[in-house]
């Protein structure tokens, strides 16, 4: 995963590497046999639980007689699978339309068109670091941390550029906010990192160097923290 930054005249392309990436593991039995997953065919659709529910003497049915399995297709291993969508009649839907329901601050539901977010954060537009500043203790104290990331130089050519950013941070001891652009608008907009992401309308870096050794994190963040006055 890249990043395209634009700090000063310097436009450059960087790494994205997760701060907390998921760590590989797997599960042992009581013999110390590596467990192995596997996908399975359980039955058919004319034993799917809709079906099923159809039949109001269906606990009779259950009593007086077995159910037919097909024994050529259950616990057949299966090793790729495509979701796919289907209509109440669970006949297969090729063409449809998405849509969002978002609650109110009323409490009613609104529901509208469903619109794609793509990463903006690699696009013809870079991603722009202002110059509005926030220190960490504050940062911590008013916004919810939601991801992080290690930005890192792809080159020897881009050290310099990023280096130096994260010492100036450093010294500064401040978080600067960035701000990705639409294409069309040219107006800014929430960062979204992947495809039908997360829209992280909080961005801010943060530089931390050790001789000639550092640390560039991007924090996202979706929430702000508010207060109760007190009475």
């Amino acid at each position: 995963m890249k990043i395209k930054l634009k700090f000063g005249d310097a436009t450059a392309t960087f790494l994205l590497s997760p701060t907390h990436p998921k760590t590989p593991h797997y599960k042992k039995t009581k013999d110390g046999d590596i467990i192995k997953f596997r996908r399975m065919i359980k039955f058919d659709k004319s034993l799917r639980e809709e079906q099923l529910k159809k039949d109001s003497d269906l606990y009779v049915k259950l009593l007086d007689s077995d159910i037919e399995y097909d024994l050529n297709l259950t616990g057949k291993i299966i090793n790729r699978t495509y979701r796919i969508k289907l209509d109440k009649n669970f006949k297969p839907v090729y063409k449809y339309e998405k849509f969002d329901i978002r609650i109110k601050p009323d409490g009613k539901l609104e529901e509208r068109k469903h619109k794609i977010r793509v990463s903006n954060i690699k696009q013809e537009l870079p991603v722009v670091i202002s110059e509005k500043a926030i220190s960490y203790p504050d940062f911590i104290k008013r916004y919810v941390l939601k991801k992080s990331y290690n930005i890192i130089h792809e080159d020897e050519g881009n050290f310099d550029l990023i280096y130096n950013l994260a010492k100036d941070l450093h010294e500064k001891q401040q978080l600067r906010q960035i701000f990705a652009f639409n294409e069309e608008t040219l107006k800014p907009e929430p960062l979204i990192i992947t495809h039908e992401g997360t829209l992280y309308n909080l961005a801010f870096l943060q530089g931390i160097v050790d001789n000639r050794r550092y640390c560039l994190r991007l924090l996202l963040s979706d929430m702000e923290l508010r207060w109760e006055p007190k009475i």
